[in-house]
């Protein structure tokens, strides 16, 4: 069964400044998060200084309620090694209950120098399954914010199979894409989401074409602007599939929004938790309040029952709106917990008797006489769960002795009342006493040095060839077999599947025949669809020479079905730093992708010996679980690509991938490198990449051109059969 076994959910908040912070403690958050001045994912966000955030964290230890500090977006490599220990430091020692972190080589450095300081993975992770949450929880962390896309059962399998605390997103604003996985902010305008300073281009206007460029009709033109979220009447749920914390978002949001709604889900928590789920109800003057406080285009309850439907979506408008609202419509402001023990003492044909003993008082209640059970007796836990549904009370019951004898039989209805008749006689006499939350001491470790390899220029250079169609493979393969060198072919999951046994022995066989190896990329997302497909290919994999992973989820899925199996990382697997790169290679991970974000400058500063660095491919710039194929025609389970065209009359390509449920927003130009042999051969990458996509013949025979004569370090021309980017080769990101 997967609900926790200690009957507990924390009500987690944002915070934008400190006045919000202490806001929402007292309306009844268990726990804040926030943004210092450095690494946070809201950079446009007011944030805290140093000693807002020490005098935040004392006002809500005081109160019995904990402190989180996203440090949640992807760092440079002198970033890492210069600023994160030190400011990680000044927060570990104010108290700093945990830290939010996307970057693998920052939960490293966390877990290692920081121990006593709980770990956090951020929803920007992108993890979906508990192969990806397993993998986390091995490198040390204590909980895991699941992807918003994921349906009740899917949570509930990632917390039956790990038991991790768990951290889902109930109320707010909601991203387009897998989170972690948009880059259309960065390569559009610069902005990067991994550095928390997006653009928000899911907000605005487009028009969707077909494959002839003809305009498709749509309820309005926000095609990619999700309604908020609001989840308050699913929390029953969240509580039966395990969830621990639930997180509303809006470090951007008003005080008045914060407090509004954090005082709402603290009234409906402690419903949850006192009553039972048998019990649970929201009142509709209730959810007209939260409608009030603010929506965008009304609500959904996100992924939780459906893949993707167009009635997630605004389509009219972008805008958050909301009306004005008074204080006394929120429920009464939360005291903070005093601790409480327990005894309670039934014996068939007597009164059952439970105490409740604080600090300053023990309370007595007798109830009605026990029975005798007619069949099976009540077991201790039916008898004990009712008892310990402390709710809203303000108490916390820490230890419950049980005194029974007999064959017993008590009505759930008599517990609870009994129960609830205790902490209402304990409360008539309670002086509020704040208990602070206990950090204990602290140690922290020095921040290791890290090892650089020496740079060298090779003569040649191996190349990874990414393609997608048989014709892109056909001439791929020829390529290598052209130039004898080393290089691989990695074909996608899809192309895969389609293989016969014989198409793929004869593919081996050439590649190897020319000194070369044959990949396959998994899925960047991981669900239930392809999930299984690729749990039954593990053993037609293990012929093929190694595999490419994307995401957490597909490095944990390796680790435990393919052990053995030679790895790459793809640049969706960020290693933005030196130090991110040797954490992933203690976990078996020897060759990776150059980041695409990063510009000359700063690859230069990276060790990219191991790297393959991509000179050519039309970048994805966004992975929905929204289809723009099903919103516009219906699902059909055909794929097909079709265009997005901004207000600048540039034309998106989309792609639906009906194996994965998954739709690419592909950017508008290919990125090239070509005419840069010379600022490419100073990076000294350990090879060259190119992705193919939409490329037809000409194209492809085109670009494995001007590669060819890249790899031996000669001054080629651009492709000369469309406009292209250079990316962030020269612009890089803040």
């Amino acid at each position: 069964m997967s609900r926790r076994p200690d009957n507990r959910m924390e009500v987690l908040s944002p915070a934008g400044d400190l006045s919000i912070f202490k806001t929402v403690v007292d309306a009844g958050a268990d726990a804040v998060y926030f943004g210092g001045d450095l690494f946070g994912a809201r950079a446009y966000a007011h944030n805290f200084t140093r000693e807002d955030a020490k005098e935040g964290i004392s006002y809500a230890h005081n109160r019995g309620a904990k402190a989180y500090l996203t440090v949640n977006t992807l760092l440079k490599n002198l970033e890492i090694e210069k600023k994160l220990y030190d400011y990680l430091k000044d927060y570990y020692e104010m108290g700093l209950d945990a830290v939010l972190v996307q970057d693998f080589g920052v939960m490293e450095l966390v877990h290692n120098c920081f121990p006593d300081m709980e770990l956090h993975i951020s929803t920007q992770a992108n993890i979906t399954t508990s192969y990806g949450a397993e993998f986390l929880k091995d490198a040390g962390a204590k909980r895991i914010v699941c992807a918003r896309e994921l349906s009740i059962p899917e949570i509930a399998s990632i917390y039956d199979k790990t038991q991790l605390d768990l951290e889902c997103f109930v109320h707010g604003a909601l991203c387009v894409c897998y989170s972690g996985q948009c880059l259309m902010s960065s390569m559009i305008g610069g902005r990067s989401g991994n550095r928390g300073r997006c653009a928000q281009p899911c907000r605005l206007e487009y028009d969707l074409l077909d494959a002839s460029k003809n305009v498709r009709n749509m309820p309005g033109p926000y095609l990619l602007s999700p309604k908020d979220m609001n989840g308050i009447a699913d929390l029953p749920r969240l509580y039966e599939a395990g969830v621990y914390s639930l997180k509303i978002e809006g470090r951007m949001k008003k005080a008045a929004y914060a407090e509004g709604v954090v005082a709402m889900y603290r009234k409906y928590t402690d419903l949850l938790l006192s009553e039972g789920v048998e019990n649970y109800a929201v009142d509709p003057k209730d959810m007209q309040r939260l409608y009030d406080y603010g929506n965008r285009c009304g609500f959904t309850n996100s992924y939780f029952d459906m893949r993707n439907d167009k009635n997630m979506i605004t389509y009219v408008s972008p805008s958050h709106s909301h009306k004005k609202t008074s204080p006394a419509d929120t429920p009464k402001k939360k005291e903070a917990s005093s601790y409480v023990t327990g005894h309670f003492y039934a014996k068939v044909g007597e009164p059952i008797v439970f105490t409740l003993c604080s600090d300053e008082q023990v309370i007595t209640v007798n109830g009605p006489v026990a029975l005798e059970a007619k069949n099976a007796p009540m077991t201790k836990e039916a008898i004990e769960k009712p008892l310990r549904m402390m709710g809203g009370s303000g108490y916390e019951l820490t230890d419950l002795v049980l005194e029974l004898s007999g064959s017993l039989f008590i009505p759930a209805k008599e517990l609870k009342a009994i129960r609830r008749e205790a902490l209402a006689q304990l409360g008539q006499k309670k002086t509020v006493v704040k208990e602070p939350v206990v950090i204990g001491e602290r140690t922290s470790y020095a921040l290791p040095s890290i090892a650089f390899s020496k740079k060298s220029k090779g003569e040649s250079l191996p190349v990874l060839i990414m393609t997608e169609t048989k014709m892109q493979e056909k001439l791929a393969v020829s390529f290598l077999q052209k130039n004898h060198q080393d290089g691989i072919l990695a074909i996608s999951f899809d192309a895969f599947l389609k293989k016969e046994e014989e198409e793929l022995t004869e593919i081996l066989d050439r590649l190897h025949a020319a000194k070369g190896k044959l990949y396959l990329r998994l899925p960047l997302v991981l669900r239930k669809r392809n999930l299984k497909a690729l749990e039954q290919q593990v053993e037609r994999m293990e012929r093929i020479d190694g595999v490419m992973v994307s995401s957490y989820d597909s490095v944990g899925f390796v680790r435990e079905h393919l052990p053995k199996m030679d790895i790459i990382a793809d640049h969706r697997l960020y290693v933005w730093s030196d130090r991110t790169q040797q954490a992933y290679e203690t976990k078996g991970i020897s060759v990776f992708s150059a980041p695409v974000e990063l510009n000359r400058k700063e690859l230069s500063h990276r060790d990219l010996q191991s790297c393959y660095l991509t000179v050519y491919g039309r970048l994805p710039l966004m992975y929905t679980a929204n289809c723009q194929h099903k919103n516009s025609v219906g699902c059909d389970e055909r794929s097909e690509t079709l265009y997005l065209k901004d207000r600048y009359q540039k034309e998106f390509p989309v792609r639906n991938i009906c194996s994965s449920c998954v739709n690419v927003i592909y950017n508008s130009l290919p990125t090239s490198l070509f005419g840069k042999a010379g600022e490419v051969k100073d990076l000294s990458p350990g090879g060259l990449r190119v992705d193919f996509t939409f490329e037809r013949e000409a194209e492809v025979t085109e670009v494995l051109q001007r590669l060819e004569d890249l790899c031996h370090g000669i001054d080629t021309t651009e492709i000369s059969f469309t406009d292209i980017t250079r990316g962030h080769f020269n612009r890089g990101v803040e």
